[in-house]
């Protein structure tokens, strides 16, 4: 036999042996197909609720921001949850003063209550301070109850907020017509209250809104807020000893009431007009405190990344009176 026929018979048997495998695999995909059962299509979609935890991973820099809607713990407990921040409430100004990255005060950091800065500068008499010169802070006349978030940006060079500000910028969000209606509603209530001991007290807040629905999803509503505390003037140490022995005395206790009254216009989801008055009164440390805060403010924002407008015009009147009696 030629190499010719060798060759010849050894390709019969190859191709022989090709198809008898195709041939059983055709049969054994066949057996597969009966067996497969086919789904119509399936389309899986998900949304993350824009917290402002979420909004703030979403800026660029060193941004932080917290909501305290849901949360129990105090404003001040809140704050100090945040990265690089700190926050000091103290008992002889009553006001709120924010530590960023170790600073705080005029130049450091700015401090803002719905976008407006905040320029209060408390004083307190020297008989607190054993004798040496006064108690002087600075510091937002702002009640916790009425804020419902906090945003923090950190460094110089992070936008308007941030100018003239060493160590950045802090934004206190008061309640709106938003946070107390729920979708689909035109009226809503809010009440938050508290107690505790050992110079925590009790405090609680009423909010009421309502609005006026109109077209493309456009409304007309108001809102009026009330809250009250009762601070004791003194707490217990660790030891055990009690703070009026070395601290306090009785005129450390206050009963800071405060109001918040809201009416905003957004004809359709380009422009939104709101208009705000804020007001607080308290008496501690031989002292009376009255605030009165106001603002107008215009957004625009159209369907547009690069266009995003907004004008605020505020006015604030802050101020405390001595007791007569008592020498600084």
């Amino acid at each position: 036999m030629n190499n010719k026929t060798i060759i010849m018979v050894a390709s019969i048997i190859a191709t022989s042996s090709q198809g008898i495998a195709l041939a059983e695999n055709t049969q054994q995909q066949n057996k597969q197909k009966e067996g497969v059962v086919n789904f119509s299509q399936l389309k899986v979609s998900g949304a993350q609720k824009q917290t402002p935890l979420v909004k703030a991973l979403e800026k660029p820099g060193a941004y932080s921001a917290v909501g305290t809607e849901n949360k129990l713990q105090s404003m001040d407990k809140i704050i100090r949850t945040m990265p690089g921040t700190y926050t000091q409430m103290d008992a002889s100004q009553g006001t709120v003063n924010i530590n960023i990255r170790g600073l705080s005060g005029f130049g450091r950091v700015n401090m803002m209550v719905d976008g407006v800065t905040q320029s209060y500068y408390g004083i307190s008499p020297s008989q607190y301070t054993h004798g040496q010169q006064p108690n002087n802070d600075f510091g937002a006349l702002i009640d916790p109850n009425f804020i419902v978030e906090v945003e923090v940006e950190k460094g110089q060079l992070n936008g308007g907020n941030s100018v003239n500000a060493l160590a950045g910028s802090a934004n206190f969000r008061t309640i709106g017509i938003d946070d107390v209606i729920f979708k689909d509603n035109v009226y809503g209530l809010r009440s938050k209250a508290s107690w505790g001991d050992n110079g925590l007290g009790y405090n609680g807040m009423v909010a009421v809104a309502g609005k006026t629905l109109l077209q493309d999803d456009g409304y007309f509503g108001g809102l009026i807020a009330v809250s009250g505390h009762n601070i004791p003037g003194s707490y217990k140490n660790g030891d055990g000893f009690d703070s009026d022995e070395f601290a306090t005395d009785s005129t450390f206790k206050q009963k800071p009431q405060s109001q918040l009254a809201k009416l905003k216009y957004k004809p359709n989801d380009s422009h939104e007009l709101e208009f705000s008055g804020r007001f607080l009164q308290n008496k501690l440390t031989r002292r009376k405190i009255n605030s009165e805060d106001y603002y107008i403010k215009y957004k625009y924002t159209p369907l547009n990344e690069l266009i995003d407008v907004e004008v605020l015009a505020s006015h604030g009147k802050n101020g405390h009176v001595f007791n007569p009696v008592i020498n600084l």
